[in-house]
């Protein structure tokens, strides 16, 4: 028996509405809750809406490369461009996503970490 969502070789398969999907996790951009479900956006601007929350969905993505910044928001890293930690917001592909004043600090510090640039930074040349 499948469950609606599992892990093989480094795709996810899900559950929608409309049937079932694969899809590689490097291909998600973001994913915002709704209620009991879990709405992912693509690289090609493509929205997969799926019937679990966020919370039981982050299971079954990897757990490199994704970062919860708030609530109701799953970020993948490799897609932010950028991010206001004065304003507490990331910019992932051409969407801005909130950052949760609760999580600000510790996703700031991955952010910059993984060389991602602070839009109020103020840097020496």
């Amino acid at each position: 028996m499948h469950t609606s969502k599992e892990v093989s070789k480094n795709r996810i398969h899900l559950r929608t509405h409309q049937g079932h999907i694969s899809i590689d996790p490097d291909e998600i951009i973001y994913c915002k809750a709704e209620g009991c479900y879990t709405r992912i956006t693509t690289h090609n601007c493509r929205e997969i809406l799926v019937s679990k929350p966020l919370k039981t969905f982050m299971k079954f993505i990897p757990k490199v490369g994704f970062l919860r910044c708030h609530y109701s928001f799953l970020l993948n890293i490799s897609w932010v461009k950028s991010f206001d930690s004065r304003n507490k917001t990331v910019l992932v592909k051409e969407n801005f996503l909130p950052v949760s004043r609760r999580n600000a600090t510790e996703v700031f510090t991955i952010l910059s970490l993984s060389g991602i640039p602070d839009v109020h930074s103020k840097t020496k040349t």
